[in-house]
């Protein structure tokens, strides 16, 4: 912070001091006390002598707003001193305790902490003349020393001196000139070296002033907002800005240096636009220099019955750009309604604007929720999963970027004859139906949902659960499905899954578009097998069918003959078989006498009886199985033993 409040001001305002009675002696307004400097940089040490004799004073050095008889008042005897690290204007309070019965008087004195910055010049060639000026209103000190670079003794200057000429004895060689600032007898002249000098390396008859160009301006928040600028080197600018075609108000001032950049902070560009630009002043012959006039665009909207409205700023704007979602829809100029939007849908806006120079500005985007009163878009897309007997999960998408308040769900029972009824309503986008009978008989449903703007959405899928049923063509499982209807550009592909008994995927197989299919297994490792179909979308939803299990029978092999006559072939008459965990064998002759009995599948009948062999003829069999899974099978039939 600058605080740049001119000597003769402070008189005006606080006071007049006594006249100067020496250097470095500053009086109280009533000469109470004195101090040794007005003014200086942070760091400056002030030092009170007090001035009417003997006695007991009292000071305070930040009195301003302090109570007299405050505790900030110290009792100082000798001479004190204070040193101020901060900038501003301190008041400095002082009494003299007086005798007893008598009524203080206060005296103060005023001095000034200052901030200040190195000269900030502007340099012109002049008909060869190199013209430096100072904006006074901007400097902090009194006095100026300039080295002008050319071996030449320096030149002392006071700031109502400027502006100021000099001329080089040659034009076209580079000097390097040097400009320090101080103050006058008031201040304490202790600033660092970077507040008080300036330097500028120029080449006289090179040294071009012009008005500075703003090449850029973009919206990084709502708060704020950057440009980039070329300013002329060597020129003082003051760059201002203006709020909602206000006055312009300088807030920032330097000398240029070719390209540089500026972000202006602290705004509220959601409900104001600004305009900015660069002004200088020629040092030849004091004419206003200003640069092109670069505004924000500030984008509003609202959502009404017929669409939403949108308006910017336009002047100094000759072509637009409005964008919805990233999507142009509009080159016109403001105000503009978009209507082709749907209730309850979140849609982005945004302006690009190129200006009469050609500079392209962007606002900042504006979201909106339209609230207008066409059809709200339909539900397209619904899935069903089939949990248990007593539960169906129902899942939709809804359409891109809108809200709804409500989803109503309609179910239907029978055929198409039948008519839906509302189910449930729900604010989720899934539902679970609880029921019955969801394994044996398929159902309809539907969802439409309402809007903010009393629209319901009109019903345009339906989507029937997917029931899994399967039969048997001895060793093939022969599986078939109801086809599923709740996706708007149907089913993309059938996945069946097919699980063990732990419902490990023992295997995926894609059908396409197929709603059956026929599982050859005579291979199968697994005797109890469970099926399920999913169907599958071109979104993200997919349809998922009941569970199915499949047992393959226990199966039992033996031969219609055998021949134990010594010559190696078919000598044992033994059982073959899949799925058996225990078994009983047993062989009958033709009278229905037991003659043979085993429980191990290893151990077969070689044809004889307890004491000779078997004559040749037919004999029966009879034999019971038990699967893995506990179920018991029954065979019986005639073997032919031949000799």
């Amino acid at each position: 912070m600058n605080y740049r409040i001119p000597l003769i001001l402070c008189v005006l305002f606080f006071g007049t001091f006594n006249q100067l009675k020496a250097q470095g002696t500053f009086y109280s307004e009533n000469n109470l006390f004195f101090v040794d400097y007005l003014k200086g940089c942070a760091g400056t040490e002030i030092t009170i002598s007090n001035n009417q004799g003997a006695g007991v004073y009292f000071y305070c050095f930040d009195a301003e707003g302090v109570p007299n008889g405050d505790a900030c008042y110290q009792s100082i005897v000798d001479q004190p001193s204070f040193t101020y690290d901060q900038p501003g204007t301190y008041l400095i309070k002082g009494f003299k305790q007086p005798p007893t019965g008598q009524q203080r008087v206060y005296d103060s004195l005023y001095i000034e902490i200052l901030e200040p910055e190195a000269p900030l010049l502007s340099i012109a060639n002049c008909n060869d003349q190199i013209v430096i000026d100072l904006d006074a209103s901007l400097e902090s000190f009194d006095n100026y020393t300039i080295d002008y670079g050319d071996g030449s003794a320096v030149i002392n200057y006071d700031l109502t001196d400027f502006p100021v000429s000099y001329t080089y004895a040659d034009n076209s060689i580079s000097y390097d000139l040097s400009i320090t600032g101080d103050f006058d007898s008031t201040g304490n002249n202790s600033c660092g070296f970077d507040q008080t000098n300036t330097t500028a390396t120029i080449v006289p008859n090179q040294v071009t002033q012009g008005e500075g160009i703003i090449n850029t301006l973009a919206a990084t928040s709502e708060n704020a907002f950057s440009i980039e600028y070329n300013a002329t080197p060597n020129q003082l600018f003051n760059l201002e800005i203006a709020t909602n075609n206000g006055a312009f108000v300088t807030v920032n001032s330097f000398t240029g240096e070719g390209d540089a950049s500026y972000s202006f902070t602290g705004l509220d560009l959601t409900d104001n636009y600004y305009c900015v630009r660069l002004v200088n002043t020629s040092p030849c012959d004091g004419s206003t220099l200003n640069s092109n006039t670069v505004c924000t665009i500030q984008l509003t909207g609202e959502a009404a019955a017929d669409g939403n409205r949108l308006n910017w700023n336009a002047n100094g704007f000759e072509s637009f750009e409005l964008s919805r979602n990233g999507s142009v829809i509009s080159t016109g100029t403001p105000p503009y309604t978009d209507n082709a939007i749907l209730c309850g849908q979140e849609d982005t806006y945004r302006v690009v604007a190129l200006d009469t120079n050609g500079i392209s500005v962007s606002s900042l985007p504006v979201t909106i929720v339209a609230r207008n009163q066409g059809d709200p878009a339909s539900i397209l897309n619904i899935s069903t999963e089939i949990i248990s007997d007593t539960a169906l999960r129902l899942e939709w998408e809804v359409p891109a970027g809108i809200a709804p308040e409500r989803f109503f769900i309609y179910k239907r029972r029978g055929g198409e004859e039948d008519d839906f009824f509302l189910l449930d309503t729900t604010q989720n986008v899934s539902y679970t139906d609880v029921g019955y009978a969801f394994l044996d008989r398929t159902y309809t449903y539907a969802v439409t949902y309402s809007n903010a703007c009393g629209g319901t959405a009109p019903i345009e899928i339906n989507a029937q659960n997917m029931l899994l049923t399967i039969d048997s063509d001895e060793q093939n499982a022969l599986l078939g499905w109801t086809p599923f209807t709740g996706f708007t550009d149907g089913v993309t592909e059938y996945v069946i899954e097919k699980y063990d008994s732990d419902l490990n995927v023992i295997e995926s197989i894609t059908v396409n578009a197929e709603t059956s299919y026929t599982d050859m297994l005579g291979d199968s490792e697994e005797q109890l097998l469970n099926y399920r179909v999913f169907a599958y979308s071109n979104t993200s939803l997919i349809s998922v069918s009941n569970m199915v299990s499949y047992k393959i029978p226990a199966i039992v092999k033996i031969p219609s003959a055998f021949s134990p006559n010594g010559d190696g072939l078919n000598e044992t008459l033994l059982v073959r078989g899949k799925f058996i965990d225990r078994i009983d064998v047993k062989i009958f002759n033709r009278w229905g006498n037991l003659i043979f009995q085993s429980s191990d599948l290893s151990v077969g009948w070689d044809g004889s009886l307890s004491d000779r062999d078997a004559p040749t003829g037919a004999y029966t069999y009879s034999i019971t199985v038990v699967d893995p899974l506990g179920e018991e099978y029954q065979k019986t039939g005639i073997i032919n033993l031949i000799r």
